[in-house]
């Protein structure tokens, strides 16, 4: 198009003449009409957005609700599992109703190793049953001086002199035996006197059968009948080393190491 004031050629979107400056009406209107189509373009897009970001923070919002859900529910489901695991437990170390009967039960049958764990199992007082507490801790003592004389004629009978620790053990269990030592309970109760008479009697025929050890043997080694920690170690080994040589002349022979 030509510029009305010089003649020059003016573009459709040029707001002046590049020649004379002079203003040029159409540039002006099709620049207006440019920018009032990018502000409604701008409104139309703004106003899309904002229809849009409702209902995407709605889904958001919900996808929040259902992972919180789930999150709650499985905090719930371990919360129970450890519960469930916990009492478990307990129940295992809750006392019986019948715990008394129980271990009456097994006083009476002398099962005093299962006496024994059950008071510890369940943290039985001992001073509530000095009766069964007394009981069991002398059987501790008898079952020691069994295991240690089991071994002790097992070797024999492989024509095998035990090993020194073995006799000492032996010896050591039947005096505890013979002579308890137990400072919460220093008197024997009536009704286990029977029980360790028998036990007594047991270690005192294995030492004079196997060891060859008399009963006058024994009184020499302890006439005051003192507990056992209190004995002389000198004593305790010459009587271990006259056992051994009774086994040699016997034809016994030490192992082979």
């Amino acid at each position: 198009m030509k510029c009305p004031n010089c003649g020059g050629e003016v573009s459709v979107n040029d707001l002046k003449c590049p020649y004379c400056g002079t203003p040029n009406p159409e540039g002006i209107a099709f620049h207006q009409e440019v920018h009032k189509r990018r502000r409604f373009n701008q409104y139309l897009k703004d106003k899309t957005m904002e229809q849009m970001r409702l209902p995407l923070a709605h889904r958001i919002l919900n996808l929040s609700l259902v992972i919180l859900f789930l999150i709650v529910f499985l905090l719930l489901l371990v919360d129970l599992g450890m519960f469930l695991i916990a009492e478990d437990a307990f129940a295992s170390f809750r006392l019986p109703d019948d715990y008394e009967q129980q271990m009456a039960q097994m006083y009476e049958e002398e099962q005093y190793g299962e006496l024994d764990a059950f008071m510890d199992q369940y943290e039985i007082e001992p001073a509530d049953y000095p009766v069964y507490t007394q009981i069991t801790l002398l059987h501790n003592d008898y079952a020691d001086f069994l295991s240690n004389s089991m071994e002790c004629s097992e070797a024999l009978s492989q024509g095998i002199i035990p090993d020194k620790y073995q006799i000492n053990f032996v010896i050591k269990y039947t005096l505890e035996l013979l002579y308890p030592d137990i400072p919460a309970y220093p008197d024997i109760y009536p009704e286990n006197q029977p029980i360790l008479n028998v036990w007594q009697e047991e270690a005192l025929i294995y030492l004079s059968g196997v060891f060859g050890i008399s009963s006058e043997e024994l009184s020499a080694l302890n006439p005051d009948g003192e507990p056992y920690y209190l004995l002389s170690t000198n004593s305790l080994s010459r009587l271990e080393e006259s056992v051994i040589e009774r086994w040699k002349e016997a034809g016994y022979h030490e192992a082979d190491n």
